[in-house]
């Protein structure tokens, strides 16, 4: 039997280079993004419920976040779940229309 998804809202394709701040500065890329929150790969682990900001480099401003989890990834490095501090859907559109 296969496992529900259990995300709330749906994600699209997103690899974009991404920056988190951790306080740390890391760069990384982009896996998907939802309304809820985004996924990234990162060169380092970051530990589930640090606070951190991402700067998608197309958007220009850094948006607040949790890490909700973070495990490795199975190319090289880390990926990460994180969710926005609230609703961002306004970063969907704007990553839609960009990649048109």
């Amino acid at each position: 039997m296969a496992e529900k998804n259990k995300r709330v809202y749906d994600r699209m394709p997103f690899a974009t280079p991404v920056r988190l701040r951790t306080p740390a500065a890391l760069e990384g890329s982009g896996i998907d993004l939802g309304i809820g929150g985004v996924a990234v790969r990162v060169p380092t682990a970051v530990s589930e419920g640090s606070a951190v900001e991402v700067n998608l480099f197309r958007t220009g401003e850094p948006v607040p976040g949790t890490v909700r989890w973070s495990a490795p990834h199975p190319a090289a490095g880390f990926r990460l779940g994180i969710k926005w501090q609230e609703d961002n859907g306004h970063l969907v559109t704007a990553m839609r229309q960009l990649s048109m």
